[in-house]
């Protein structure tokens, strides 16, 4: 029976990742995001090339995305898909991951459930690799160790929770710190009696790994203006000051019968967690019988999912904050019985098929255009990518004038479609690669100013509907005219 049982594991574990692969294989070669796909890549780029994060370019985020992308294109050599099959392996890695944690917490049926779950909201809604996507691999390894030691009482699994806690950190700052903290809640709910003991084995090696990266970032002797601006822009986000994007059940109900079948969509996906976590939150004061397992899983999934959506509502960051919002969901259905549990098991099953559908016919990365309308070939750095007439007219531009109008030239993308300096092999004038100017201090803003006009660069690709009367525009006004229109980039040429 034992054999037997191991034999259905194996089969179901196969099976997912057979289908995650065919599914997500589909989308790999699909789409180009020249703004937050072209961060990575770049910065990736970069460190490839032997630039410091911090120090000859500046990294919003903690380095350990940047440092994985270099891995990578050394590796298996320099390109876009690249990444995307690195993405492409973490995303099959969530799904797995949250099928063992809901398999250990809810049975076999329900993992089930959680596994197609994740499929429908994984890497096709942001096929590249992004901070957010590998900061949810390690919040559900650190899951897991914790309810492996539930089972087991191995305090080995808090030594690997510390280490997957930091790896958080290292790639996103303030969804690690969330998950720091949260982890040590979860300690004092599942450790009673054996508190030290617990601590002791999830710090040191949190501690240890943490020394060995932090020596690496100092000895590579980065800028401080690079570090005071890392924390600079963590705290403008945290306190929402930064790429805010109205919540739906906050605007205005539209006139179009199409747009509000939408609206009550986004409505539904947004206020629908609320209630669940309300509902939980309540419970955690009511009910004392609620396993401390399930209080930490509700906590940091919760916590979680809060952070990834704030200040940024837009769809493209919920996505990354579904999978914390289905376990709280699958926690609900084993707090609950009667119409809530229906209700969370409802809940799961709707946000598959809206997860399949915002996939297949609603905006690519929710501003791009749909994956079904992406027809186009272009070429980038030798591989083959499918996008639409607008980003072919640019690609091909851009490739068309290497040996031209680029060749020798050097060239600032302004404000922010930092995929274009990948795409023509040219470095940056500025260390700023997010030239977007309220994520901006006032003393970066300023060092823009003053790189561009030491360096005199060549050439400024202008991308006309991010343009705002800023000091940097009107340096780029004053000192070069336009020479040529590709789709909404202005070309300009120093007077």
């Amino acid at each position: 029976m034992k054999l037997s049982s191991k034999y259905s594991n194996f089969i179901i574990y196969l099976l997912i990742v057979l289908l995650s692969l065919a599914y997500f294989s589909f989308f790999l070669n699909k789409g180009l995001t020249v703004y937050d796909e072209g961060y990575i890549v770049e910065s990736s780029y970069l460190t490839y090339l032997g630039k410091i994060p911090y120090k000859d370019f500046y990294f919003q985020y903690t380095p350990l995305t940047a440092w994985v992308g270099t891995i990578v294109f050394k590796i298996f050599g320099v390109g876009i898909l690249k990444l995307r099959w690195l993405a492409l392996v973490i995303s099959l890695a969530t799904v797995l991951l949250g099928y063992e944690i809901t398999k250990e917490l809810a049975g076999k049926k329900n993992a089930l459930l959680i596994a197609l779950a994740l499929i429908a909201w994984g890497f096709p809604h942001a096929n590249f690799l992004w901070p957010s996507s590998l900061s949810l691999l390690f919040l559900l390894v650190t899951t897991l160790c914790f309810i492996r030691y539930s089972e087991t009482k191995n305090l080995r699994y808090f030594s690997l929770a510390g280490i997957a806690v930091w790896g958080n950190i290292l790639t996103k700052q303030n969804l690690g710190t969330v998950s720091l903290v949260t982890s040590i809640v979860f300690i004092l709910l599942i450790c009673r009696g054996r508190l030290v003991k617990g601590f002791l084995h999830f710090l040191i090696p949190f501690i240890a790994i943490a020394g060995v990266s932090l020596s690496i970032i100092l000895l590579s002797n980065p800028d401080f203006t690079g570090i005071k601006e890392l924390f600079f822009r963590s705290l403008m986000a945290a306190r929402g000051q930064t790429l805010y994007s109205p919540y739906p059940m906050l605007s205005k109900l539209p006139s179009n019968l199409g747009e509000i079948f939408k609206w009550v969509i986004k409505t539904y996906l947004y206020l629908t967690p609320i209630f669940f976590i309300t509902i939980l939150g309540l419970s955690l004061f009511i009910k004392r019988s609620i396993k401390p397992l399930l209080v930490g899983i509700f906590i940091s999934s919760v916590f979680h999912f809060l952070l990834v959506v704030w200040p940024t509502a837009d769809l493209a960051h919920f996505t990354f904050g579904v999978p914390c919002v289905l376990l709280v969901f699958m926690v609900a259905t084993l707090v609950y019985k009667g119409p809530i549990r229906k209700f969370a098991l409802l809940s799961i099953f709707l946000f598959i098929l809206i997860g399949f559908y915002k996939t297949l016919f609603m905006s690519y990365y929710t501003f791009e255009t749909p994956y079904l309308r992406l027809r186009d070939p272009v070429t980038i750095r030798g591989e083959t990518i499918i996008v639409d007439e607008k980003y072919k007219t640019i690609v091909d531009f851009l490739n068309d004038n290497k040996d031209g109008l680029f060749v020798n030239r050097s060239i600032f993308v302004y404000s922010y479609a930092p995929m274009v300096y990948f795409i023509l092999d040219k470095e940056p004038p500025t260390r700023e690669l997010y030239t977007v100017e309220n994520l901006l201090s006032k003393e970066a803003l300023v060092k823009v100013v003053e790189d561009l006009g030491q360096a005199k660069t060549d050439l400024v690709l202008l991308e006309t509907w991010r343009e705002k009367d800023s000091d940097i525009t009107r340096l780029i006004r004053q000192n070069y005219r336009k020479i040529e229109t590709v789709w909404d980039f202005e070309i300009l040429a120093r007077k």
